[in-house]
């Protein structure tokens, strides 16, 4: 069994339970809270729904990290993989027509031993070029004006927008999944030990521990695992089969997203998700010697500087590169098979 069916099974079956949640509520007993007292879910119920309530400007801070180790080098090239990255934005309301807010933001990549330093003032969007330190402006508004690019780009948006995968693959030239049926199989909500919901102080963590779609396997469930089953075929066919595998595969699955709320302003005040998966390197490999695979990711948003967020500023001096923009653009539009670049 494949690192990346395996992997693509687990997101599928995420999707499945997180994309049906709404619907199972109305159809079939399931706890909206799952778990927490109702004080405690009206509290971060009413935190989530005020973000961080009527601040005009904020500063966001980003870190992310992934570490896969124990990856069969055959499936990935690479016995371990680790990627992380780290930026601080700030936001301020701007005078732009598509974009009315500024941001001034770095991003920095350790493993590539890079810094990138970007602005968006007023529809002009501005990068830096880390080897020179020169900047490049990119007018937004122009983009969305140019007709030729429009005539290309628009088929590919109404396809997106209206969720019409059909439209959109023939646009693409390729084939783009319809997730719709995934609905069908929500009652995998049900099973015990998947969710958890707890407070630690101003913290609440959401906690979906795969490990519970062992139960898929029992005989009662024999009828929920044949409609997960199909619902995934119509995805990939792959997929049907990884999904009954899986809790042969996956050793231990726990994925939490944290909330950290002001519990006095009602407001949040960071984001985080972190996974950790084991794998069973001897099934996914057929190797009984294999170790097993491990997958860790950890993702963190944060709030601060409410109300009081350095405003980003246009460079003084940059190079206008609009023009080259639109035009690789429109050639990426012409590769999908929309239109040919404007000029063929």
């Amino acid at each position: 069994m494949k690192l990346r069916i395996t992997l693509i099974a687990i997101l599928a079956l995420m999707a499945l339970a997180f994309g049906s949640v709404v619907s199972a509520q109305d159809d079939m007993m399931l706890d909206p809270c799952f778990g927490l007292s109702a004080d405690d879910c009206a509290v971060i119920n009413t935190a989530t729904a005020n973000g961080i309530g009527d601040a005009q400007s904020f500063t966001m801070e980003m870190t992310l990290d992934f570490v896969a180790e124990n990856v069969p080098e055959d499936l990935a090239g690479m016995s371990a993989l680790a990627f992380g990255l780290d930026g601080t934005f700030d936001f301020t309301p701007g005078g732009g027509m598509l974009l009315p807010v500024n941001v001034g933001g770095t991003l920095n990549i350790p493993m590539m031993g890079m810094a990138l330093n970007f602005r968006v003032v007023d529809d002009f969007v501005y990068f830096q070029d880390p080897a020179t330190e020169a900047w490049q402006g990119i007018n937004l508004a122009a983009i969305a004006a140019d007709e030729s690019l429009n005539e290309q780009v628009t088929p590919l948006l109404e396809g997106a927008a209206t969720g019409d995968t059909d439209a959109l693959g023939d646009t693409l030239g390729v084939d783009v999944p319809d997730l719709s049926g995934l609905a069908s199989a929500g009652e995998v909500l049900t099973l015990d030990g998947l969710f958890g919901y707890v407070r630690e102080g101003d913290a609440f963590t959401f906690t979906v521990d795969l490990s519970a779609l062992e139960a898929l396997t029992a005989p009662e469930n024999e009828e929920l695992l044949e409609s997960i089953v199909t619902a995934l075929n119509e995805i990939d066919p792959t997929l049907g089969q990884s999904v009954t595998l899986l809790p042969l595969v996956l050793d231990e699955g726990l994925v939490d997203v944290i909330w950290t709320i002001d519990s006095g302003a009602s407001i949040i005040q960071s984001l985080g998700f972190n996974a950790a998966l084991v794998i069973n390197g001897a099934v996914l490999t057929g190797d009984q010697e294999a170790l097993p695979t491990t997958v860790t990711n950890n993702f963190l948003v944060s709030f601060t500087n409410l109300d009081s967020a350095p405003v980003a500023e246009a460079p003084a001096e940059f190079e206008d590169v609009t023009e080259e923009v639109i035009a690789q653009i429109g050639a990426l539009a012409g590769s999908a098979g929309v239109l040919p670049p404007a000029g063929e």
